[in-house]
């Protein structure tokens, strides 16, 4: 796996080659969303799509809306990938071969990827909340400002996972940092803590998505450890 890919995030477990071929075939069978993200000067762009085929050399991914085969998705371009297959996200950078439009579809040929990365984003059991708790995202990684607000479903002292809109979603790639603003309860005190985008996965509608945020180690990492396990405590 390359460091560009490896650096974006927290924790990954590679696969042996079987193992990933056996995670490509099973993806293949159900047809498992794909998330294809390519950066162009300094600008990313995202297409979703569905792992439909895949021989020796290539996979082929079905693009979700026909009509979006993107112009900047030529053959050479680097690209990364989020797979999710049986309920978990796997990650692997490959190269776009070609395109094709034919009938109602719009297909991409990548470079079948000799391993995958299974996105190992849990070093503590989370939390599942009641009810979801807004939160606000602050992206701080770029030049322009973006907020937006989000549902968090779960929570734990590493990290949380929240319920975005597609539309704010295309703003929050792997990698982004972000600085999310939250409480735990009405009771709760007011968290404000520094973030990095490591997942993403379908949000159970079609115009959401989830994302799983690991918090970034810092000097103020060890105290917020600790109030954010008192503040789950507490909301029991």
């Amino acid at each position: 796996m390359s460091q560009l890919l490896a650096c974006e995030l927290d924790e990954t477990r590679e696969l042996d080659a079987r193992g990933s071929e056996e995670v490509l075939s099973a993806a293949v069978d159900v047809a498992a969303p794909v998330r294809l993200l390519v950066t162009l000067n300094q600008i990313e762009r995202a297409v979703s799509g569905e792992l439909i085929a895949q021989d020796r050399n290539a996979l082929i991914v079905k693009l979700i809306d026909p009509a979006e085969t993107p112009h900047w998705l030529v053959p050479s371009t680097v690209v990364r990938a989020t797979l999710t297959a049986q309920e978990k996200p796997y990650v692997f950078e490959s190269t776009c071969l070609r395109t094709s439009s034919f009938d109602d579809a719009s297909c991409v040929y990548l470079l079948k990827p000799r391993k995958l990365a299974a996105i190992e984003r849990r070093r503590n059991g989370r939390k599942s909340l009641h009810d979801a708790t807004e939160i606000t995202i602050c992206r701080v990684d770029g030049s322009t400002h973006f907020s937006c607000q989000a549902a968090m479903l779960n929570l734990s002292p590493n990290g949380l996972a929240c319920r975005v809109s597609t539309v704010d979603s295309d703003k929050l790639r792997q990698g982004a940092r972000v600085r999310v603003k939250f409480r735990v309860g009405f009771d709760s005190p007011d968290f404000d803590l520094a973030c990095k985008v490591t997942n993403e996965t379908r949000g159970g509608t079609p115009d959401t998505v989830v994302l799983g945020m690991a918090f970034v180690d810092g000097r103020d990492q060890p105290q917020s450890h600790a109030r954010i396990q008192v503040a789950l405590k507490n909301a029991e």
